[in-house]
């Protein structure tokens, strides 16, 4: 764990710690992102992220169920994916990562959040994760 202690002339400390002080080690989020597939396509995904962390790098794994679509999709509901999460960088609050397949995630974290937005060429929309017990 990171953090800065500040000790005072009579001896008593206080210590102020970054918000990545809770993402140490290896944590499991999971919650929602809606993206376009393409332009005739909305899917709304549960998705779980399976994250490592060493310094300032962060890789895991996903996994991904498509729970609602709007128009016509290639994948239905129910629809299952999985992969690798690979080149994650976690300063401060701030958190990016890929999937194996190339879609971006960037956002920040917050307490147990990590909030911010996911996608490709056809767009980037909103994600929101919350770290599992």
């Amino acid at each position: 764990q990171f953090g800065l202690c500040v000790k005072d002339l009579g001896g008593n400390s206080d210590c102020l710690t970054p918000p990545f002080s809770y993402f140490v080690e290896s944590s499991s989020l999971t919650g929602t992102w809606t993206r376009p597939v393409s332009g005739f396509c909305e899917e709304t995904s549960s998705v779980t992220w399976n994250l490592n962390q060493s310094g300032t790098t962060v890789s895991g794994t996903f996994f991904k169920v498509v729970t609602a679509i709007e128009g016509f999709c290639p994948d239905q509901v129910g629809t299952q994916t999985s992969g690798m999460l690979i080149n994650g960088n976690f300063e401060g609050a701030n958190i990016t990562i890929m999937t194996d397949g190339g879609t971006l995630f960037e956002g920040n974290f917050t307490d147990n959040t990590i909030e911010g937005t996911g996608g490709g060429s056809l767009g980037k929309e909103p994600f929101k994760l919350q770290r599992q017990p």
